[in-house]
């Protein structure tokens, strides 16, 4: 299925990257890595770090974005992660940070994706609730002290919204694919980004199968009725 996966996201003829997740599980991981690395417009950087790796966007000097790829594995982000970022970031170029923008990609949710659920500028669908496993919550407290302001999760298919936590934005994807479970209560998308490199704002969309367009207002949120 990874050599099926790498070989889909080739065909879309655009640079793309990925993050481990707790259904990831393969037999030979060395072989994983190199496929991983070698896929066609494949970004992936992540065979020597755990699955952990930084794409940086824009000018070396100065680039305009920082996506911090983070491996989740079976049961959340943990401390090796939240070491390899320390040395990570202590080894990045020194530049002007405040143009910079920096997030933060993984597949868990943190804990505070629950707590960001209730701030009033929320926005989204919630359908069920944060299964984050065995994450600590220590991640987010990392991510603020190395300006990261932004965090995109996967994992659960009927959730996508965008709350605020300790100053930092915690946005769900959306689920896309025709298998897992979760159709019934959230269709089935996919999440377009876009940034801007002058005003470092990060913008989102869910854009559906049918080319509908999903962009809920600040505090425009709803929940599955239970």
């Amino acid at each position: 299925f990874l050599a099926y996966g790498a070989e889909v996201m080739a065909g879309l003829k655009r640079p793309w990257i990925f993050t481990w997740g707790n259904h990831d599980q393969v037999s030979d991981l060395p072989k994983a890595h190199q496929l991983l690395k070698n896929a066609s417009g494949s970004l992936y950087a992540g065979d020597r770090s755990g699955g952990n790796y930084v794409v940086r966007i824009g000018p070396e000097s100065q680039p305009w974005l920082e996506l911090f790829c983070l491996n989740s594995g079976k049961e959340g982000l943990k401390q090796p992660a939240r070491e390899w970022m320390g040395d990570v970031v202590r080894q990045l170029p020194v530049y002007q940070p405040e143009h910079t923008g920096r997030v933060a990609v993984f597949h868990i949710p943190l804990r505070q994706y629950s707590a960001a659920w209730e701030h009033p500028q929320t926005r989204g669908f919630k359908g069920e609730g944060v299964s984050y496993y065995q994450e600590d919550g220590k991640n987010l407290s990392c991510f603020v002290q190395h300006s990261i302001r932004s965090t995109i999760c996967g994992h659960n298919h009927t959730n996508d919204y965008e709350g605020i936590t300790e100053n930092t934005r915690l946005i769900y994807g959306r689920a896309t694919g025709l298998q897992g479970y979760g159709g019934d209560v959230l269709p089935k998308g996919a999440k377009l980004y876009e940034y801007d490199p002058e005003t470092r704002d990060l913008t989102w969309k869910t854009v559906l199968p049918d080319g509908t367009i999903w962009q809920p207002l600040s505090g425009e949120k709803s929940e599955k009725n239970s």
